[in-house]
C-alpha cells in the first residue's frame, strides 16, 4: 500500500470513526476479497495489527484508496463509476450480502439468520429462556432466507441479521446501476449474548 494510500485511508477513518483514529494509527494488512462484480476496483480487507479485530472494508481504483464502512455513500461512488456486472435475480442476493458487509459500520456487521433455529441466546438472568420461547413463537414464521422481489426496475432482498444485541429485518434495494439502498426494521432488542445457534 502506497504512503498517500494510507494517509488518504486514515484521513477517511479518522472522520468516519473519530474515535479510532488511534487505532489506526499502526501498520494494516490489506487483503484483497474476492468478488467478480468491479473489474477496475479492487476490494480490499484492512486489518489493524496493533487492534485484535479491527476490521474495515476499502475500495481501491484510479489511484485512491477509500474506506467503504459505515459509508454507503462511497459505495454509490464506486457503482457510480464502475457498474457491477452480472447482476442480475439470480446473484443479487450474493451481492447484497457483500455490499452490506463492506459497508456496515466495523462493529456492527450483520450476521444472516434464515430460521428462529439459527437465533440463540446466552443465558445471563432469569427470564432468558422464557424470551427466546417468546421470540421463536412471534417471529418462527418471519425469518425465513433472503427472498428476491422488483419493484420500479430495482432488485429488492428481504434478509434477516444479528446486530450485535438486535434482530433486525433488512430490506435492500439495489437499483439499475447497482446503487444500494438500506432498510432496517428491529423486530428485537437488548438481546442478551445473541449469537448464531448453529455456529
Amino acid at each position: 500500500m502506497r504512503a498517500d494510500e494510507l494517509r488518504g485511508f486514515r484521513k477517511d477513518v479518522a472522520t468516519t470513526f473519530p474515535h479510532l483514529a488511534d487505532h489506526y494509527a499502526g501498520d494494516l494488512t490489506a487483503l484483497p476479497v474476492e468478488q467478480h462484480w468491479f473489474a477496475r476496483h479492487q476490494i480490499l480487507r484492512l486489518d489493524a495489527l496493533m487492534a485484535t479485530g479491527l476490521r474495515m472494508f476499502g475500495a481501491r481504483g484510479g489511484g485512491k484508496l477509500i474506506l467503504l464502512s459505515g459509508r454507503l455513500d462511497r459505495f454509490a461512488e464506486l457503482v457510480a463509476a464502475e457498474k457491477p456486472r452480472g447482476l442480475d435475480a439470480s446473484t443479487v442476493v450474493a451481492y447484497i450480502e457483500a455490499c452490506d458487509e463492506w459497508t456496515s459500520p466495523y462493529d456492527v456487521r450483520p450476521i444472516q439468520v434464515s430460521s428462529v433455529e439459527d437465533v440463540a441466546l446466552r443465558s445471563r438472568g432469569p427470564g432468558d429462556a422464557e424470551r427466546m420461547t417468546r421470540l421463536a413463537q412471534e417471529l418462527g414464521r418471519e425469518i425465513k432466507a433472503p427472498g428476491v422481489s422488483r419493484a420500479a426496475g430495482c432488485l429488492i432482498v428481504t434478509r434477516y441479521v444479528l446486530l450485535g444485541g438486535r434482530l433486525v429485518r433488512r430490506t435492500l434495494t439495489v437499483d439499475a446501476g447497482g446503487a444500494l439502498r438500506r432498510d432496517d426494521v428491529v423486530l428485537a432488542s437488548r438481546l442478551p449474548a445473541l449469537v448464531r445457534a448453529n455456529g
